[in-house]
């Protein structure tokens, strides 16, 4: 009888045990932006730069949008979570940010000017984990970039990173709430909703996208609220982006260097099809046998003439032309210096690509902020 009393309460336990598990769910919460997110003994803090970005959206069963301050996601019966079979694990940049630098971050209100006005913060709780979502037709994830402690002309070779990651929980409830305070003024919540959570920083109207500028500029922001010391590059481009439209760089101390010019907006395309051609002819004189050579100016001719119409233009192809210009220019490198004919009009050519590389890539339309996102351990 005593026999048959434990294992009624050890299978009572066990059902307990497996109605409790039964009743938790996946949630996530989506980041789209310039986020970093830092691990404490408490929870996850997810910081952005809030200039030069339109208000970020908070969207789940309902939508919200928030101002720069500090805020704080409740979620219900809260347990570590789990990456669903088949997913891949975020790539974020490592980074370290000092214990009293994070307290100023989530501090309320917040005693530094530099950081009034200037930063989102979001406190979550502990145990999520990190996924990188699938790229559709129209989103890419994930990006290339290259990052270093030291403003570098010859940027180290790039990682694929992360820049939109899903962080896992396992929940009883999908039933979430936001409190917040907001660094100016008021912020109308608490806000209470339910449901998978996607919070989406995008670039503000009219941001110059030339040379990757808005995503470099974005992730200088978020590096000096963070005062991580880290420099960020994107491959596949000139010298051009990096010396004259990086605004990570310090003109102040590098005087050799002039004051950057402001990036272009807008491209008209006849010129450059015509420097495309002319580039075309100049490089059949040098690479008599290039085939590639040729459909690459053939493929880059179509695909500008496709900007008359900027709805249907494929970003990717104007990635892909340039990393292929890129390749074209170091093949003309390779032409001998004997000649110093041939030698001139190498070394003009290589500059008409120069100039050519960053339009193609630019294109006529914004591009989506590819500031890759961080991952950021406290240090003492």
């Amino acid at each position: 009888m005593r026999l048959l009393c434990r294992l009624a309460l050890i299978i009572g336990v066990l059902s307990a045990t497996y109605g409790v598990n039964a009743q938790q769910k996946d949630l996530t919460v989506e980041f789209i932006g310039p986020w970093a997110f830092v691990q404490t003994g408490s929870g996850i803090v997810a910081i952005a730069p809030s200039d030069r970005h339109l208000a970020p959206t908070f969207q789940a069963g309902a939508s919200t949008t928030l101002v720069p301050g500090v805020y704080t996601l409740a979620l219900s019966g809260t347990q570590a979570g789990n990456l669903p079979a088949g997913v891949v694990p975020a790539k974020l940049v490592d980074a370290v940010i000092t214990a009293a630098n994070l307290n100023s971050l989530v501090m309320v209100p917040p005693k530094s000017s530099s950081v009034k006005g200037h930063r989102l913060s979001i406190q979550m709780p502990p145990g999520g984990v990190f996924e990188m979502p699938p790229s559709t037709t129209t989103w890419e994830t994930s990006e290339e970039a290259s990052i270093s402690a030291v403003f570098d002309p010859i940027a180290p070779n790039p990682v694929v990173y992360s820049k939109d990651v899903k962080v896992h929980y396992s929940v009883a409830s999908t039933s979430f709430t936001l409190s917040g305070t907001a660094d100016k003024g008021s912020w109308p919540g608490p806000f209470v909703s339910a449901g998978n959570i996607t919070i989406s920083e995008q670039p503000e109207t009219g941001a110059n996208h030339f040379c990757d500028y808005h995503a470099r500029l974005a992730f200088m922001e978020l590096n000096s609220l963070l005062q991580a010391g880290l420099f960020v590059d994107f491959p596949y481009y000139w010298d051009l982006c990096r010396q004259s439209w990086d605004p990570q760089k310090g003109y102040s101390q590098l005087a050799q260097f002039e004051a950057r010019p402001t990036p272009p907006k807008q491209i008209a395309t006849t010129p450059i099809i015509k420097l495309t051609e002319e580039v075309e002819a100049a490089t059949k004189e040098l690479l008599p046998v290039d085939s590639d050579a040729h459909q690459l100016f053939e493929d880059t001719k179509s695909f500008l003439r496709s900007w008359n119409n900027p709805e249907r233009v494929d970003g990717k192809k104007g990635e892909a032309f340039a990393k292929r210009l890129k390749e074209l220019s170091d093949r003309i490198r390779d032409v001998g210096d004997r000649d110093p004919i041939l030698r001139a009009k190498r070394n003009q050519l290589l500059r008409e690509i120069d100039l050519l590389g960053p339009i193609i890539m630019f294109g006529p339309s914004g591009r989506n902020c590819k500031a890759p996102l961080v991952s950021a351990t406290v240090s003492d």
